[in-house]
């Protein structure tokens, strides 16, 4: 039948795509493994950056350096403003501490501030790993044709911090992670003297006269970092601040955060329409 309908010279093609069998795989060699890697320190700056020429046209640019390595943290370090300068110097350096064996690739972007919208003048990736050990590291970066460039300093060292742990299978790895769990319970009211502060107070001396009235309140839960970073409570109306909900963020261990969170408690107010 199949050679009526195929012809003879597409069915013993067919004939010998059906008949091959995969050749079993060696679980025990796909399994991932735990292995201890060292931790590196990376000490980033100083800056020097040069004809950083500014899209402003009455004044010279306001420069400032925006690093980030996710494999070591998940926020990003900024230097400080130089006002009104194209060749700035920012004498400020930064620490990092990454694992070796994982790819760390930390990210350099030199922006103009401005109070309306900044505007980037360049950036660049550079691969922590290729950084030679125990030595000061001089790098010069081009970002345009117009001839801007970034002067920066490195230095790679032994870090002290303990080994980590970490599964993997020579090409993916996973660090340990933790979970946090957080259950929501009520909103408890406070006074001058349990805190001390006079506008904490008036804070939830407002919220309380809001739930009165009926307005719709949400507990706002942050936590950066984590995975999920932000979770929100449901809409809760009427004077007693309860809701019994639980959270959960997950967060990479291994980047040696101190997990903080931070809480929001804020308030839709009621739209009243007229017909």
């Amino acid at each position: 039948m199949w050679s009526t309908l195929l012809g003879p010279r597409l069915a013993p093609a067919l004939a010998a795509v059906t008949l091959v069998t995969p050749e079993p795989r060696n679980t025990a060699q796909d399994r991932p493994l735990t292995k201890l890697l060292s931790y590196r320190s990376l000490s980033a700056g100083p800056f020097r950056g040069f004809d950083m020429r500014s899209r402003d046209v009455f004044s010279k640019s306001d420069c400032f350096v925006r690093m980030s390595l996710p494999s070591a943290t998940s926020e990003a370090s900024s230097t400080k403003v130089v006002m009104n300068s194209n060749n700035p110097r920012w004498e400020e350096s930064f620490q990092y501490e990454f694992l070796s064996g994982i790819k760390s690739i930390l990210s350099l972007d030199i922006i103009d501030a401005d109070l309306v919208q900044s505007d980037p003048i360049g950036s660049v990736l550079l691969d922590a790993e290729s950084l030679s050990m125990d030595k000061k590291i001089l790098r010069n970066f081009k970002f345009n044709e117009q001839g801007s460039r970034l002067e920066a300093q490195f230095l790679v060292e032994k870090s002290a911090r303990t080994p980590c742990p970490v599964l993997t299978n020579d090409v993916l790895v996973a660090r340990p992670c933790v979970e946090m769990d957080v259950t929501v319970c009520r909103v408890k009211n406070t006074t001058k003297e349990e805190n001390g502060s006079w506008w904490f107070t008036k804070l939830f001396a407002n919220t309380r006269a809001g739930a009165a009235r009926g307005d719709p309140l949400r507990l706002q839960l942050t936590v950066p970092g984590s995975y999920e970073f932000q979770a929100e409570t449901t809409l809760h109306v009427g004077p007693t601040l309860s809701w019994q909900e639980n959270f959960s963020f997950n967060l990479d261990w291994g980047l040696g955060l101190q997990p903080e969170m931070h809480l929001l408690l804020h308030m839709e107010p009621k739209v009243y329409s007229s017909l």
